[in-house]
């Protein structure tokens, strides 16, 4: 939701880039100069360690404010800093899109509607939603998207259509609850974690254009951005369902072990003997034992995710009162 302050609203466009010496100006040119019901709205883009002159074509394409990393963090780094920015700098919204001009930047005012009439938390500008335009998207990213969107909505009991989206827009509110600790990407890991902290995030349909000939700066290879986005998800999924994933893990390697000894039992029963399975008992004690101590480790893990949830509540708090110091 829009806090109600005394101080003008303020909406903040935080681009993430990385070697888009010649597309980040377009992208910048492109946004809104006056976007109701905000007094003012700002530029901000993080250089992600671009070997270009990404930054100095920023500032020459009218950025407001242009941070730069001083290596190649990850698109993941690059989102953490313009986030913690903008709050610094009072922002009400921020809206995030790509530096590429796959996305059309003056689409934010249909964007960032729901959250100033107050419905969502955070609204995502989904390439897959009925009625969106797209031109010339690969299909493996079709797949891709498809993939980890089933995986996210099965996680969180959502609808979504598009989890991997870099057009959002986040009350000021949804982006104080945000933790994100991933390098590589955030797009999975904060859906997930506004979820499942009760924030409400709906979908817009809209335009994206691809050129068929540019290497994504994301992606690089599906293959590795498929591991890490999976290992993000898993780590994810650790961190705030500890016990279902500790436990499961538990269960099945308890279940393999126990079924294994059975097995054993069973030849002796009828056999008297336990060969030629001897080297089986060993397996079923270890699987056991395994077994146990994983789902030991999973009930450790769910009474540190309660006090992980105070903590988070704490940092919730400090968050809010440090970045309500400076409204600049």
């Amino acid at each position: 939701m829009i806090e109600n302050r005394a101080t003008y609203m303020k909406l903040i466009v935080m681009i993430p880039a990385y070697n888009e010496a010649t597309r980040i100006g377009n992208v910048i040119g492109a946004v809104p100069k006056e976007i109701p019901p905000f007094e003012k709205t700002v530029t901000l883009i993080v250089d992600d360690g671009s070997n270009d002159q990404t930054s100095e074509a920023a500032r020459a394409a009218g950025g407001d404010k242009v941070l730069t990393h001083s290596v190649n963090l990850g698109v993941g780094a690059a989102f953490r800093t313009g986030l913690e920015e903008a709050l610094r700098l009072g922002a009400d919204v921020i809206v995030n899109i790509d530096g590429d001009e796959q996305f059309d930047a003056s689409e934010i005012p249909r964007l960032i509607k729901p959250i100033v009439d107050q419905t969502a938390d955070c609204v995502v500008g989904s390439r897959f939603l009925q009625g969106s335009e797209i031109a010339g998207i690969p299909r493996w990213k079709r797949f891709g998207n498809a993939a980890f969107t089933g995986l996210v909505n099965w996680l969180t009991n959502s609808t979504l259509t598009d989890t991997q989206s870099g057009f959002r827009a986040y009350s000021r509110e949804a982006a104080l609850r945000l933790n994100l600790f991933g390098r590589f990407t955030y797009t999975q890991e904060s859906l997930i974690d506004l979820i499942h902290k009760g924030q409400r995030v709906s979908e817009i349909p809209v335009a994206v254009r691809y050129d068929p000939a540019r290497r994504s700066r994301v992606v690089g290879s599906i293959w590795t951005y498929g591991l890490r986005a999976a290992a993000a998800i898993l780590r994810t999924i650790r961190d705030l369902k500890p016990l279902a994933f500790f436990g499961l893990a538990g269960a099945v390697i308890s279940l393999a072990g126990a079924v294994t000894g059975l097995f054993v039992l069973v030849n002796w029963i009828l056999t008297g003997a336990t060969s030629p399975y001897r080297s089986l008992v060993d397996a079923s004690v270890v699987l056991l034992t395994i077994g146990s101590l994983t789902v030991f480790l999973g009930l450790t893990a769910d009474m540190i995710g309660r006090q992980k949830k105070t903590n988070e509540e704490i940092l919730y708090l400090l968050k809010k009162r440090e970045y309500s110091k400076t409204e600049t």
